[in-house]
């Protein structure tokens, strides 16, 4: 996982992580600069997680846009010890059931290089569906020349891939509508190229200025709730994310 000031944009990394530890040999956390109590929380999940093993490094501002993402995950790679790379980006929350078949089919088919694992997409603290990609490479062999697309979406390589047959992992963007807004106005500045999301962003942060959530965010519940996670349940409707102490 590569992070950067996770907590303040509202990233449920603690959530990611918990899904997935008990399936991993070791967790290797980058941090890119974190200055918004990410990194203490990470010290925190040390403590109670003997496998997670947090290093540091430099954003590549070098690059522009999304692009920078991609290259940040490629570079956080070189910490990864493993035959195989489980990639869990921080907003997105595995299935443990579905983790455990990928392993396996690890196991049952050496010669595949990747697995799609597929996804559901939810926006805006669960309350609208959107459609993105049907599926991305989250298991793949720890070979370098497998390399992340565009903004870290996915992995490409010209190595055999397959499909998992598995409950989708929850990609949620960012929970709470604060730290929805917040979100996107940040990350306006990496989408340069894209005059929807320059507009989109200087509409919530209208809407931050003036304490003006949308509507569907003041929801307690979830239309789409059967298909989030039980450990996000605590999280619908909130106005920021935060972490809950028995998480860590």
């Amino acid at each position: 996982m590569i992070i950067k000031d996770g907590l303040s944009l509202g990233y449920p990394f603690v959530e990611a992580i918990t899904q997935v530890i008990p399936y991993v040999d070791e967790f290797v956390v980058v941090d890119f600069g974190s200055s918004d109590g990410t990194i203490d929380i990470l010290k925190s999940l040390i403590l109670k997680y003997p496998k997670i093993k947090v290093m540091f490094a430099d954003w590549p501002t070098e690059f522009r846009g999304g692009r920078a993402i991609g290259v940040a995950q490629d570079q956080a790679r070189v910490y990864c010890k493993g035959d195989y790379i489980l990639l869990v980006q921080a907003d997105e929350i595995w299935d443990p059931q579905a983790l455990k078949h990928t392993i396996e089919l690890t196991k049952l088919y050496p010669l595949v290089a990747m697995f799609n694992i597929p996804f559901y997409h939810l926006f805006a603290n669960f309350q609208l569906p959107v459609k993105w990609y049907g599926e991305a490479v989250r298991v793949y062999k720890n070979i370098p020349q497998i390399t992340s697309v565009g903004d870290g979406w996915t992995m490409t390589g010209h190595y055999p891939q397959m499909s998992a047959r598995c409950t989708p992992i929850l990609h949620c963007g960012s929970l709470g509508w604060r730290s929805s807004y917040q979100k996107i106005v940040h990350h306006a500045g990496l989408y340069t190229n894209h005059p929807e999301y320059q507009v989109l962003a200087l509409e919530y942060q209208a809407r931050l200025d003036h304490n003006d959530p949308e509507p569907n965010h003041l929801l307690k519940t979830s239309p789409y709730l059967s298909r989030v996670p039980k450990i996000l349940h605590d999280l619908l409707g909130i106005e920021r994310y935060y972490v809950r102490p028995k998480l860590i």
